[in-house]
């Protein structure tokens, strides 16, 4: 399965452009096969929700809708942005996991594009070791 790590992240915000991409075996179960795609998190942005090194499990949903309180992935001019989707009084935003950085509001949803839903922290122990 495909593992992506991205090697510039600024603000909380991934440049889509400098992924690189793994290719990782892991064990099926319930959680792995509801995954498309893994996300390798190597930096401390996302914390305390996410440690660094952990890998995010995604699974691709482009024609769902996310669910109040959902996290999910969306990309904007080119930046990937992992957030806790929210909706109040029709306004539509993502919470950063961390608490520090300014929520995301979807001002226009045809900017965002929805990346993928997280499912779960997928443990992959010999990663480190195939890059």
């Amino acid at each position: 399965m495909k593992c992506f790590e991205f090697t510039s992240v600024e603000d909380g915000l991934a440049d889509y452009g400098s992924q690189k991409v793994h290719d990782v075996w892991v064990e099926q179960n319930p959680l792995t096969r509801e995954c498309t795609f893994f996300v390798w998190v190597r930096t401390s942005n996302l914390e305390p929700k996410f440690c660094r090194n952990s890998v995010l499990g995604f699974q691709y949903l482009d024609g769902r809708l996310p669910k109040h309180g959902e996290i999910w992935m969306f990309l904007r001019s080119g930046y990937l942005y992992i957030g806790r989707y929210f909706k109040r009084h029709g306004v539509q935003f993502l919470r950063s996991l961390n608490g520090t950085i300014d929520d995301e509001l979807i001002t226009n949803s045809l900017e965002y594009k929805r990346v993928g839903r997280y499912v779960g922290t997928i443990d992959i122990p010999d990663l480190t070791s195939t890059v």
